[in-house]
């Protein structure tokens, strides 16, 4: 956990500099490094801290794919988004942002990274197509709980969060 810890803070320094210039970089590194999640996590076994880094590296590579134009970085991205996902189903909220980004190109027309994108996200479903019937499975889990109809959800919820009900 630390050393993924440790390699989100340069991971993020790179997005932030590709994506704000060198400032906005070098203060995402340090927020991540003294952000009190990251800390704790990190001196936990935990799968919290390499959840980061490989969305992190997703990014970090999609951006090195626009920057260079090598197709390599985008199969760099898309291995990466599929090691988050199997780190962690949040995972997959990675994987949606990285999705918005290849529609946007789509919207601008951009054939050229189109390709790539369709490169990076089939390098993520081959990587994670040998889970995907276990990650479906997971969802009809009705959980430890009994039911709750839709309408008490927010009173449960509230009261939950109120009182320290779990």
């Amino acid at each position: 956990s630390l050393a993924f810890g440790v390699l989100c803070v340069p991971l993020a320094a790179y997005v932030g500099m590709r994506l704000a210039g060198r400032r906005a970089g070098l203060v995402l590194a340090l927020i991540v490094a003294i952000n009190p999640f990251a800390v704790v996590y990190g001196q936990e076994a935990r799968m919290y801290t390499l959840l980061m880094a490989a969305s992190l590296a997703a990014f970090a590579s999609a951006l090195r794919a626009e920057q260079s134009g090598r197709r390599r970085w985008l199969v760099a991205s898309g291995t990466a988004a599929a090691v988050a996902v199997y780190t962690h189903y949040y995972g997959a909220l990675a994987v949606l942002v990285l999705g918005g980004w290849a529609l946007l190109d789509l919207a601008r027309r951009d054939r050229e990274n189109l390709i790539g994108w369709i490169i990076a996200g089939g390098t993520a479903a081959l990587l994670f197509a040998p889970w995907l019937p276990r990650a479906l499975s997971v969802l009809g889990f009705q959980g430890w709980r009994s039911d709750l109809r839709l309408a008490d959800a927010p009173v449960a919820n509230a009261l939950a969060w109120s009182g320290g009900i779990t």
